[in-house]
């Protein structure tokens, strides 16, 4: 059998890479269960196979906005940026970068996403800082239904002073 030159292993690597967050709830795949109930030839393994690579060129046609990537501003609200704040959409994965630097406190908002990045739920990380140390405390960057962006911390907070940068940086969630 005639398969391009291409092994299985290099058949599974594609369609992991054209893998992205999508829903596969209308991909038809009934004529390639009809194949297989057929009997295993090696004419009935082409047609089985070439059916399977049109099965997934139509999938991917009609799921390519899925997988598009839109690079979104992060409105900037209290904060200042020290670095431009940005949010990179991938399908339904959302990565954040970039830093912003605190103007009167550290509990005003940071910034607000565009509707589009909405989580549905509360969102919390851990995320890296320069605050300087006045007592003991954890910094997390908190991601609100409404889109804004704030700082939670728990002990005690730091004092408002010279180092002030929050850093976005590798933030990634998923949207429902």
């Amino acid at each position: 059998m005639d398969n391009c030159g291409n092994t299985l292993n290099d058949w599974l690597q594609w369609l992991a890479e054209k893998q992205c967050e999508c829903d596969y709830e209308n991909f038809d795949l009934s004529p390639i269960q009809e194949l297989l109930q057929q009997e295993a030839t090696d004419v009935n393994l082409c047609v089985i196979l070439n059916s399977l690579v049109e099965a997934i060129e139509t999938l991917n046609t009609n799921q390519e906005e899925c997988c598009d990537e839109v690079d979104y501003a992060i409105a900037e609200e209290d904060w200042t940026p020290s670095r431009p704040l940005r949010a990179l959409r991938k399908g339904r994965q959302v990565t954040l970068t970039g830093a912003a630097q605190a103007n009167v406190s550290y509990t005003s908002d940071i910034a607000n996403l565009p509707s589009a990045l909405f989580p549905s739920t509360n969102l919390y990380f851990a995320v890296a800082h320069d605050f300087a140390p006045s007592a003991a405390y954890n910094v997390f960057l908190r991601i609100l239904p409404t889109g804004e962006i704030k700082l939670s911390f728990t002990g005690t907070p730091p004092e408002y002073g010279a180092s002030r940068t929050v850093y976005l940086d590798g933030v990634t969630f998923y949207l429902d």
